[in-house]
C-alpha cells in the first residue's frame, strides 16, 4: 500500500520521472530486497501505471530477501533476474538495469564474467551494453556486448561528455 501511495504522490508532483528509493514513510528495503522490488513492479501492473521506461540503479543492490533471510546475495540476485525475465512480458516498457563491472583488465575476460554479483542477469537480458569512459578525450564508449541482432554485437558508439553531461 505504501509503495502504491508513494508512486501516486510522486506521479502528481511530476509527469516526467518517478523515483522510488529504498525507504519512504515507515518502509525500508523497497529497492534492496527481492520482495520490495517485486512489490513495486507488481503494483505497476495492478495499478496499470504506464511509464516509458523502468531504470534500476543498480542491480547488485538487490541483495536481501526479507521473506527468506537465509538466502545469500547471489541467490537473491538469481531470483530477481528470473522475476525480471517474467515481468518483462507483463509490462510494456523497456527495463534498463545498471550494474557494476569488474575492472577491464584484458580482452580475454568475457563481459559476462566481469559482471559483479550473480551473472544470471546476463542470460535474462535482451541487450547488454558496456560503458567505458575515455576521460582524456571527454567522451564515453558504449559497446554492444549482447543483442538480439547479431550484426550489432561489438558495435561501439562514441558519446561526448561536457560539463557533467553526455552530449
Amino acid at each position: 500500500e505504501q509503495v502504491s501511495e508513494f508512486i501516486r504522490m510522486v506521479g502528481i508532483l511530476s509527469k516526467r520521472i518517478t523515483v522510488v528509493d529504498d525507504s519512504f514513510g515507515d518502509s525500508s528495503g523497497v529497492t534492496t530486497t527481492l520482495e520490495g522490488m517485486q512489490s513495486v513492479f507488481d503494483k505497476l501492473v495492478t495499478d496499470k501505471a504506464e511509464y516509458d521506461m523502468i531504470l534500476i540503479d543498480y542491480y547488485q543492490n538487490v541483495d536481501y530477501s526479507s521473506k527468506n533471510p537465509e538466502l545469500n546475495e547471489y541467490q537473491v540476485q538469481e531470483r530477481f533476474a528470473r522475476y525480471l525475465d517474467i515481468f518483462k512480458n507483463r509490462y510494456n516498457a523497456p527495463i534498463v538495469l545498471l550494474g557494476q563491472l569488474k575492472p577491464y583488465d584484458d580482452e580475454k575476460t568475457p563481459f559476462k564474467l566481469r559482471i559483479e554479483g550473480r551473472k544470471t542477469i546476463y542470460n535474462a537480458s535482451t541487450t547488454c551494453v558496456e560503458v567505458q569512459r575515455d576521460t582524456p578525450n571527454h567522451r564515453s564508449k558504449f559497446i554492444i556486448r549482447k543483442s538480439r541482432f547479431p550484426a550489432a554485437l561489438g558495435e561501439e558508439i562514441m558519446v561526448g561528455f561536457d560539463k557533467g553531461k553526455l552530449v
